[in-house]
Parts: structure tokens; sequence; C-alpha cells
């Protein structure tokens, strides 16, 4: 969706224009498709339906905090709980399909600018329901944040999943920066390749 109908918060020329034109066509169904973790399905029916598409459904949105989630379900069931290093979208999503989840934008462990120190990261106590960290795009990323996602990986031996790696997605002319800084980071630190 991103780049393909809009562009931050402006329509691509004709782009629903050409989803009413799928749409009028019987037996044809529109899907709407992102990599984009930071927007829960019903959010993304809320953005499409203010653009100027009124007939899309949550059902018919595929973004990768859902389609994340329900990967994490059904080809591992064992997980019940993971560490979010992204957007409240990846928690709303797991919550969604019944898996808990700690972490997200507001994180309560460093909250209000608080630096983790060597002691605080010495002293971490791990939730040992966590078997996950999952990683996506996290408008509020601290170093705090790295330091407890690398722990849980590397110490707590939680299963690294990302929702996706793109460097930077376009608004206009300008970068914005996406998840991939984030997952480079971890993957550096956790001395990991792809």
């Amino acid at each position: 969706m991103d780049g393909v109908i809009w562009s931050g918060n402006k329509l691509i020329d004709r782009s629903l224009e050409v989803i009413n034109w799928i749409a009028s066509h019987p037996g044809k169904e529109v899907y709407f498709l992102t990599n984009s973790s930071g927007r829960t399905r019903d959010e993304y029916v809320e953005k499409v339906r203010k653009m100027g598409w009124k007939g899309i459904t949550r059902d018919m949105v595929y973004g990768s905090a859902y389609t994340t989630a329900r990967y994490l379900k059904e080809k591992h069931p064992e997980i019940k709980k993971v560490r979010v290093l992204g957007m409240n979208s990846i928690c709303k999503e797991m919550a969604e399909v019944g898996i808990k989840s700690c972490g997200g934008e507001e994180d309560e462990g460093f909250k209000s600018g608080k630096v983790m120190t060597i002691d605080d990261f010495e002293n971490y106590q791990l939730d040992s329901e966590v078997s996950a960290v999952v990683v996506g795009l996290d408008t509020n990323f601290t170093y705090s944040k790295l330091c407890i996602a690398s722990l849980y990986i590397h110490t707590g031996g939680a299963k690294f999943v990302a929702c996706n790696d793109d460097a930077y997605d376009m608004v206009g002319d300008r970068r914005f920066p996406g998840a991939g800084f984030m997952i480079s980071s971890l993957k550096t630190v956790l001395s990991q390749q792809d």
C-alpha cells in the first residue's frame, strides 16, 4: 500500500481509480498488502477509507504485523509471549491471535528517557514466558530497547523474528528510515548474518 496507493499521506495519482476498476469486475477481489508493521488491519482500513475507498474491510488487509502474528501462531504454536521491538500495532495484532506481548512503543522498563546502565543490563530480569523477539519499525527506538531485545535472544534463547527489513520508505523525495536499521543493529550485536 505504501508507495503504491499513497506516499506519506498523499494518494498516488489514479491509485483509487485503478482499485475501483479492479473491484468493478465480477469475480475479481481486491486485497491490500504491505510489509509495514506500523498499523493494525483496522488502522489501515480507517486510512484507506479516509483516502476515499469505502469498500475495504479488515479481511482484505494483510500488513506485516498481522502476517507475523499469524505466522507465529500457525508455525510456532509453542510461542505464547513475545517481546516487541516495534510499534504497538504489533502488540495488538499478536493479541488478536492469542499471543501475549511486552515491549512496544511505550516500553515500561525505560520510559521517560531513562537510559539503561551497565548495572541495569547486568540485573535485568528476563520474563521467562517470552520465547521470541519480534522486530518492526519503532519510532521510539532506543539503545535500552536494543539492549533488552539482545538479552532475550542471546541470553534467553528467544527466536529473532523480523516483520520487514526495509532500509527506508520513500516519502516524496525523502528517505524515512525503516525497520532495517533496527534489525541490522540487533544482528550486529548478536553477530548474526541473514
